[in-house]
């Protein structure tokens, strides 16, 4: 209006959404973790929900490693394959940013250290002074190693020359107590990194536990007489 005389008037359209717009996470590898070699990176969306059908899905994903675009994936599952021994050793960002038809929703980062030159051995499961029972994966994180070997309580247990180096330890054929588990890696015949943790072994009382519970449920379920 001017001098109370209309002139002119002007619209916009806008969509209001409530729903939660798609993320990225990176699966692998691990935030903080040491890497070596072809290093898969994966990732995944979410959250996901399938009633929604109206929500934007991820299409696209853009791998960066240090701010470099490296790769672009467009097929899930997203993953891309990293030859960390076209950089230098040391800590790396590794950026992944997802898109669904050409808008950008969200990224994710973590920072991981590569070491392509002096050998390294981390037990990754189980957890240092943590109690185990059953049957337990032992997995490590290693990198210029080509074979480890596992001990308990200084005894030779297991030997692996295949990458991840991991066996599969029943604690049920050893007493309840503390154990120190020990890797060591070898290049060759020489030995060259190890790590070592300890946990507990606790089976007996989780067998108690059973037999208790079993032992309530068959005083609770005998009838009575009269």
């Amino acid at each position: 209006y001017a001098a109370g005389v209309f002139k002119d008037d002007d619209q916009v359209t806008v969509i209001v959404s409530n729903i939660t717009p798609p993320t990225v996470i990176i699966t692998n590898p691990e935030d903080g973790s040491t890497v070596s070699g072809i290093v898969e990176i994966t990732v995944i969306e979410g959250p996901t929900d399938s009633e929604i059908s109206s929500r934007p899905r991820i299409d696209t994903v853009e791998f960066y490693i240090d701010n470099r675009l490296m790769y672009t994936d467009t097929a899930y599952p997203f993953a891309y394959e990293w030859d960390t021994t076209r950089v230098r050793d040391g800590p790396h960002t590794i950026l992944v940013k997802g898109y669904s038809r050409g808008v950008f929703m969200d990224d994710d980062s973590i920072v991981v250290r590569v070491n392509n030159t002096t050998p390294y051995l981390e037990i990754t499961n189980p957890e240092h002074e943590s109690k185990v029972s059953g049957t337990v994966l032992v997995t490590t994180n290693t990198g210029q190693v080509d074979r480890v070997i596992f001990y308990l309580n200084g005894e030779h247990v297991h030997e692996s020359t295949t990458a991840p180096f991991e066996f599969k330890w029943d604690t049920t054929q050893y007493e309840d107590g503390w154990y120190e588990l020990l890797a060591e890696g070898y290049q060759g015949n020489v030995p060259v990194v190890k790590d070592a943790i300890k946990v507990r072994v606790s089976n007996l009382s989780e067998m108690s536990l059973g037999l208790l519970s079993l032992l309530i449920l068959f005083i609770c379920a005998k009838p009575r007489k009269r």
